[in-house]
């Protein structure tokens, strides 16, 4: 086990003891202040970049930051948003390459290997800003970074990411050229395009490559390993990132979901089969398992809302109401609804994804 993964764990761990004695911290208000304060808690101001979280999560990743940069922008964090991109394509360019993550002493590592969406989710930060300047200033790393992905996730030959363990939107789990990471070099793909840099990826129609591998006729499956899971990264992500759009897709996968019961209690769990992991999964068993995630249960929420507005309602009030219980926003939560706990850890507390609740938030109660 690397060194940086031990400090990782042991602030874990640490938490983990401090919730047996104080619990989470709680905020006041309702959902709406209590999110509010989360937000504007998570912005570092002596290093001047958005947190994951005020829990043990309070760092920097790639991916949890991406999720929420158009929320961000929404909620009137641009120069915020400016400031923790300059921070870290910094740290990045100086290690030579972008990682899923930056610890609090700002070093930068991957967990626990090379995650596809890293480069994913930095270009489609990028995108949502908007800065010329910064794109220019970085263009020549970008670029050597989207030749090492070239490289190292894809198959020439196909134009699909290679059957190989990747870090992802579920870190543990053992895929063979998921879903996920497919749609990723997609919307790498688009967002390369839509920043003017040199794309090696557009000789590929990724979203016929998609759907020829992974759609059924009524959902996404996980990956290519043959297990034909239902996973709700992969019916949720598809959609999200606008790779597809198709309202009758997006109708069919929401169903699919509901019948396997991915969205019960509240959406979303990873999935109802149990998938292969790292050894690293058995210090939290069943973290990413039939877990119920609420980083990609708002996302979800958002693709709903393209289709059934109603539906999209009573999944938000059901988020509503844990934040108002707990009084904070939860990381992670047990297959049942309640708070994801293991002897060595707990649900992280405090999350950026809190923004994504605010931006629902507006789109659905903007009217009432």
């Amino acid at each position: 086990m690397k060194p940086i993964f031990i400090g990782e764990g042991l602030r874990m761990f640490k938490r983990r003891r401090k919730y047996e004695q104080e619990g989470f911290k709680p905020y006041e208000g309702n959902a709406k202040n209590i999110c509010e304060q989360i937000v504007r808690n998570c912005y570092n101001k002596k290093e001047n970049y958005f947190m994951t979280s005020l829990g043990h999560f309070c760092e920097y990743w790639s991916r949890d930051f991406g999720l929420c940069v158009e929320s961000l922008k929404k909620l009137g964090y641009e120069k915020e948003i400016k400031s923790t991109l300059n921070y870290a394509l910094n740290i990045f360019q100086k290690k030579g390459k972008i990682t899923t993550t930056i610890n609090p002493k700002g070093k930068p590592f991957d967990f626990p290997t090379y995650a596809p969406d890293s480069l994913g989710f930095t270009l489609h930060s990028l995108v949502t800003l908007n800065d010329k300047e910064l794109v220019e200033k970085h263009k020549s790393f970008l670029e050597k970074e989207v030749k090492r992905y070239y490289k190292k996730v894809i198959n020439k030959k196909t134009g699909l990411v290679k059957k190989k363990h990747f870090s992802s939107m579920k870190d543990l789990a053992k895929r063979k050229s998921s879903c996920y990471d497919n749609i990723m070099s997609g919307w790498i793909s688009k967002n390369l395009d839509l920043l003017g840099l040199n794309n090696p990826l557009k000789k590929y129609d990724f979203k016929k490559l998609i759907l020829d591998n992974f759609w059924t006729g009524t959902h996404f499956i996980d990956d290519l390993s043959g297990s034909k899971i239902l996973s709700g990264d992969a019916n949720t992500y598809s959609f999200w990132t606008k790779l597809f759009e198709e309202e009758d897709l997006i109708s069919s996968a929401i169903s699919k979901v509901q019948k396997k019961g991915l969205d019960k209690p509240f959406p979303i769990k990873y999935s109802i089969e149990k998938p292969k992991t790292v050894w690293y999964d058995l210090l939290s068993s069943g973290y990413e398992f039939q877990s119920i995630w609420a980083m990609t249960g708002i996302p979800f929420i958002k693709v709903v809302l393209k289709v059934d507005e109603e539906l999209a309602k009573k999944y938000f009030d059901k988020y509503t109401a844990l934040i108002e219980e707990h009084k904070t926003f939860l990381e992670v939560y047990e297959k049942d609804g309640s708070i994801f706990k293991r002897y060595n850890y707990v649900s992280d507390e405090a999350m950026l994804w809190a923004s994504m609740y605010l931006e629902l938030d507006f789109i659905l109660n903007k009217n009432s």
